[in-house]
């Protein structure tokens, strides 16, 4: 349109007086912007709340929903995390790059007032763009009034002080640093954006780096210099050459390292994993599973999936974390998988890592009524008592927030922990006798911290050997008990735990994956296929005597796929296949007939 416009008022600008030559430009945008005002009023929409959503997009480039946030690549970077990727050095040779890019073309304009205009303008603009989120700390954090204002008045002010030099002179502009600038614009806008975007960013910040040097050498090689600013220039010139040395030194260290230590997404186990699918699943088999894992199944499985990295629709990865990895309701899982006709299960290893995500997205609209996370404890056995009648063992490393209010009666004492104020810290174990075997172990105890103060809770249940051990009383809390191995001969039955809170051993992920389902809540979800980690099974086929799950280097844990069937009182929901709703707005729903 603008090309168009622009066109028609180049070959007929002898009949149309009113438009001034030198003001051209101004008159083909704002042609083009009414044309677009009128033209999106036509087709039913509105200009005000598509600027209203413009606005929201500027500070919030991937929305305020909690869905979309909650994604860790989807964050906003502040300056201190730029400098943390490229290094300090790194930055401040980019940022001058970019500075005398736009002094290149200030250069341009024939007389003076416009060249510093328009330099003043360049430097105004990149520096709103870049300073006004220097991190959470700061007075310029991104999001209040200031920042905004830095951000917003910075760029506005800098298109009229650009636009003032553009239209009151005459310039000459080398193609290819006008399209450099352009290039540097758009990326520090994007860069702004989400961390994703560092990726895309790295040439730029190389370039410009380097642009800045090529400047410098010029600049002390031109016969324009003068003797005295020559000598400054040219230390200044050396040094960061040799800084320049030194950011190539380390950058390739570090990267090299990095690099040695990466390998594909498609690991041993998704690699095992999708091998028996292609070769044990009927082709129009449906999976359902984390979004996270979408493209792989239908990729390397050959399988279609409920969801998928690419988020058509956001609103369902919400009604997967609530009604079905989380939820304490074995109805709402069947009804949700049987309105998506779904076929298979399947939960990856890293699910217990991301739990704290998925059971935020999954959450109301407190974001907190689903909301906790899975703490692994390590025995300490440094803090191991022996004692006539037993040992003391000592569980801790996994300190986490309580999710709900604990109140409970110790004898005369009443106890009342507040939920996120309050945080488990550890677990004390008594064994009878060192040489007993586990199913003399007594009730295990809960370490819990609440304003300073130390709380002992019984806990009730602990789930070891595929056993689960139900105390009768505590905290309806669940251990599993996890064999822990020191990389030589050594496995400890006893040597970790995972805390279960009672919010998340209720949910089907700590139910089917953690549990094995010793509730019985899914008895029509029967385990189809295990993929071990590849440590637990080279130590399996070495003869250890181990189930699913190790702590060796961190938790190394199996990818389960279960084969789904559903109880005959199970109905279909097609609110389940709406493509947008609000959280946790189905939960009154009848899921059985």
């Amino acid at each position: 349109g603008y090309i168009l416009i622009d066109s028609f008022l180049i070959k007929y600008k002898d009949k149309i007086k009113f438009v001034k030559e030198s003001y051209r430009e101004a008159y083909t945008l704002g042609i083009v912007i009414i044309i677009g005002i009128l033209g999106l009023t036509l087709i039913g929409k509105n200009i005000f709340s598509i600027l209203g959503e413009i606005w929201i997009r500027i500070f919030h480039p991937w929305g305020t929903a909690r869905i979309g946030l909650t994604v860790a690549e989807n964050a906003q970077p502040y300056l201190v995390d730029w400098i943390g990727q490229s290094g300090l050095i790194l930055f401040w040779m980019f940022f001058i790059g970019s500075i005398l890019v736009g002094f290149e073309i200030a250069n341009k304009f024939e007389n003076k007032k416009s060249k510093i205009l328009f330099g003043t303008g360049w430097v105004i603009l990149v520096s709103s763009i870049l300073f006004s989120r220097i991190s959470p700390a700061s007075l310029l954090n991104g999001t209040n009034f200031i920042s905004q204002l830095f951000y917003i008045g910075g760029i506005i002010l800098s298109i009229i002080i650009l636009s003032k030099a553009y239209f009151s002179d005459k310039m000459k502009v080398d193609p290819k640093i006008a399209l450099i600038l352009s290039w540097v614009l758009f990326s520090l806008v994007a860069g702004r954006a989400s961390i994703r975007i560092f990726f895309v960013l790295s040439p730029v910040v190389a370039f410009m780096a380097a642009y800045f040097f090529l400047r410098l050498f010029n600049y002390v090689m031109s016969e324009e210099r003068k003797k005295t600013l020559f000598s400054i220039v040219g230390v200044l010139l050396i040094i960061f050459i040799l800084a320049g040395i030194y950011v190539l030194y380390s950058s390739e260290n570090i990267i090299s390292v990095q690099a040695k230590g990466v390998g594909p997404i498609a690991n041993y186990q998704w690699q095992g994993a999708m091998s028996w699918v292609r070769e044990n699943t009927p082709e129009d088999g449906i999976f359902v599973h984390w979004w996270d894992y979408g493209f792989m199944v239908q990729e390397l499985g050959k399988r279609p999936t409920v969801t998928d990295g690419g988020h058509a629709i956001g609103y369902w990865d919400h009604l997967m974390g609530r009604y079905l990895l989380t939820t304490p309701f074995p109805k709402t899982a069947y009804s949700f998988m049987k309105t998506h006709e779904v076929s298979y299960l399947l939960i990856d290893p890293t699910d217990l890592g991301k739990y704290g995500a998925y059971s935020r997205i999954g959450s109301d609209d407190s974001g907190l009524d689903r909301f906790s996370g899975i703490p692994i404890m390590l025995l300490d056995p440094s803090q191991t008592v022996e004692s006539v009648d037993g040992t003391l063992l000592i569980y801790s490393g996994g300190a986490v927030s309580t999710d709900e209010d604990i109140s409970y009666s110790l004898g005369d004492q009443k106890i009342f922990l507040p939920s996120e104020k309050s945080a488990i810290v550890g677990v004390i174990w008594k064994r009878a006798s060192v040489s007993e075997v586990v199913a003399n172990f007594a009730q295990p105890v809960g370490v819990y911290y609440y304003n300073g103060q130390r709380y002992d809770i019984p806990l009730r249940y602990v789930y070891i050997n595929n056993e689960l051990r139900d105390y009768g009383n505590g905290v309806e809390a669940v251990l599993r008990i996890i064999p822990s191995f020191d990389g030589s001969t050594n496995i400890n039955e006893i040597g970790s735990m995972i805390y279960l809170s009672p919010k998340v051993a209720n949910g089907l992920f700590a139910q089917l994956y953690l549990l094995d389902d010793v509730f019985n809540n899914y008895k029509e979800i029967k385990i189809a296929h295990v993929e071990d980690d590849f440590v637990v099974g080279t130590l399996k086929s070495q003869g250890a005597p181990l189930n699913e799950f190790l702590y060796f280097q961190g938790l190394r844990a199996p990818l389960k796929i279960w084969k789904v069937d559903y109880p005959s009182n199970i109905v279909e929901r097609p609110e389940f296949l709406e493509l947008d709703g609000g959280y946790a707005t189905l939960d009154n729903l009848e899921f059985t007939r």
